[in-house]
């Protein structure tokens, strides 16, 4: 099977790489209905001919080919905006079928009007509007489809056929003059049916290869996102094994140099030092939760209350210097599906609130649908915009917001993965506001 090829935006923003895939199958659409247009012209001017040389009839024909060859003339306009890789809006497309409906309805009014039985064509024209346009346009071209019929059903010029005698209109349509008709009501039938079948495959093929094209577009974006994951938790894990590593070899390297310890100062070294081990293996264990590895099966139904205070207890261990106050309420006696996913991802919102400068935070909870809406309101300078804008994309931190990239990014890995919800935002009165929607254990909702 041939790879499908992406237009040149998709190597870039997935935003333009989506207008991009969009333009080019709206442009090969167009090419599809230029193509059915040339052979739409084609088939007016064979009718045209054959009513003239064949049945006799007096038709104007210089207004008629006139018509026709400004219609050509504007497929030939829409032909070079496809040759020149222009952009293809839904209005430019309705603005085309408007322009063959205008050219449907001189042409019936030169032939017939209403009494054409060629007249059914204007229902091609709808069929084209909802397979290629939004539907506000689509109400606009049935719209101007039945006003032209509708028209017409008052004006047109009559058809002039030759005087012929009952047994030559007989023997040309088998039942006369009627017969006659219903035979061109059948050959428009044929003709709309034809096009319309020819037209919906093109179409059908075109969507195909864009879902392709979608297909290896969302693939890339996975891969490129899994690269970007390992390079933030690379990065944030480097950053937080720094402290106690650090701690770990300037001990070591000291007894090294002076030798180990006598017992008692011995001892509360040690106990220093596997107090620093546990946090470096607390902190890997953050990092297979935000590669996606840990067990949702391990999570279990906690207290609320009692599980948000000893998050924030044991953050206070580890060096968290926030003032934390946790408004007490009932629902934070509510059973919370809770892990240690969920652990770091609060620890990473204090430690992201403490680093931007806040000095207070407040927690405060409430229930809704079943989730425990927890939310975090501090004092600090509030979320950049960039932030605010996209809050799950990982971002170096700056200056004016330190450990405001990383942090979040993980949060969202971690609320998500659990079934739940969270957004951020500026607080009118100054200061972050994050809003964490947590699943409750079943029998609690």
């Amino acid at each position: 099977m041939k790879t499908p090829v992406l237009p040149p935006a998709a190597s870039g923003d997935p935003d333009d790489a989506i207008r991009a895939l969009s333009e080019d199958t709206g442009r090969r659409n167009l090419a599809l209905l230029i193509r059915l247009r040339w052979i739409a012209l084609a088939g007016q001017a064979l009718a045209i001919a054959v009513t003239v040389l064949y049945l006799g009839a007096d038709l104007p024909v210089p207004e008629m080919m006139a018509v026709i060859g400004l219609s050509c003339a504007i497929n030939l306009f829409a032909l070079w905006r496809c040759c020149k890789g222009l952009a293809v809006s839904d209005w430019i497309v309705t603005v085309e079928l408007l322009i063959d409906i205008a050219a449907l309805t001189v042409l019936l009014y030169f032939s017939g009007g209403a009494a054409n039985p060629f007249v059914t064509l204007f229902i091609l024209q709808v069929m084209l509007g909802l397979l290629l346009a939004p539907m506000p346009q689509v109400i606009f071209i049935l719209s101007a489809a039945a006003a032209a019929h509708f028209w017409l059903l008052r004006h047109g010029r009559p058809l002039r056929l030759p005087a012929m005698g009952p047994e030559q209109m007989t023997q040309m349509t088998g039942d006369g003059f009627f017969g006659l008709h219903l035979l061109g009501m059948f050959l428009s039938f044929v003709l709309a049916a034809g096009l319309l079948t020819w037209f919906v495959s093109g179409l059908r093929r075109n969507l195909a290869a864009r879902d392709a094209q979608i297909a290896v577009l969302r693939q890339k974006l996975v891969e490129d996102e899994h690269f970007v994951r390992l390079g933030v938790m690379a990065s944030s894990t480097a950053h937080d094994l720094g402290t106690p590593l650090t701690t770990l070899a300037v001990t070591l390297d000291e007894w090294h140099e002076s030798g180990i310890p006598d017992s008692p100062r011995r001892e509360k070294v040690l106990a220093r030092m596997q107090q620093e081990l546990a946090r470096c293996r607390h902190i890997v264990s953050g990092m297979l939760f935000a590669a996606g590895l840990d067990r949702l099966d391990l999570a279990e139904a906690l207290p609320a209350g009692e599980f948000l205070d000893e998050v924030i207890t044991d953050w206070r261990e580890d060096g968290g210097a926030l003032e934390v106050e946790m408004r007490p309420a009932p629902v934070l006696g509510a059973a919370l599906i809770a892990d240690t996913m969920l652990e770091q991802a609060l620890r990473n919102i204090l430690t992201n609130a403490q680093q931007a400068g806040a000095r207070h935070m407040t927690l405060s909870a409430h229930r809704e649908a079943g989730h425990l809406v927890v939310v975090f309101d501090d004092d600090g300078p509030g979320f950049p915009q960039a932030v605010l804008d996209h809050p799950v994309r990982p971002m170096a931190a700056g200056k004016g917001d330190p450990g405001r990239g990383f942090g979040l990014y993980l949060v969202s890995n971690a609320v998500r993965r659990l079934g739940g919800d969270w957004s951020v935002e500026n607080r009118a009165e100054g200061g972050a506001r994050v809003r964490l929607s947590l699943p409750l254990k079943e029998d609690e909702t």
